[in-house]
């Protein structure tokens, strides 16, 4: 019989990559179709995709849910003064991450559209087939 937790843990862990920034180093996970529908929806508030600020709104959620892991990650990342002291990942971590480090925000920004695109890519490749 098929384990359903242990082709979850495969699934997910296919969609998985690393980003390295400076000394420290990020898992992401891409969305699934459904999860980028929903957030695309959360961000809209519901209401009509008219908001210029919605692009932006949609990667900080989709980044948000998609760091999955890191290591090397100094808490003066997550806010001035904090120190070097390495932090786990914990609920709040992440946007806390982007809000205060620009190049680690970017960076990890970057990374995610252009997987994403790739996996577009490939899918749209496997159809004309």
């Amino acid at each position: 019989m098929t384990d359903i937790a242990d082709l979850k843990r495969k699934a997910e862990a296919a969609r998985e990559f690393t980003v390295t920034v400076g000394a420290a180093s990020y898992t992401l996970r891409l969305p699934t179709q459904h999860e980028k529908e929903v957030q695309a929806l959360r961000a809209a508030g519901g209401g009509v995709a008219s908001d210029p600020a919605l692009g932006a709104v949609l990667l900080r959620r989709l980044l948000e849910a998609a760091v999955v892991a890191w290591s090397g990650v100094k808490a003066e990342q997550l806010a001035p003064g904090g120190g070097t002291d390495l932090v786990d990942l914990v609920p709040g971590a992440v946007a806390l991450l982007l809000d205060n480090d620009a190049q680690a925000a970017a960076a990890l920004g970057d990374a995610l559209v252009q997987r994403e695109n790739e996996r577009a890519q490939h899918v749209q490749a496997n159809q004309k087939n």
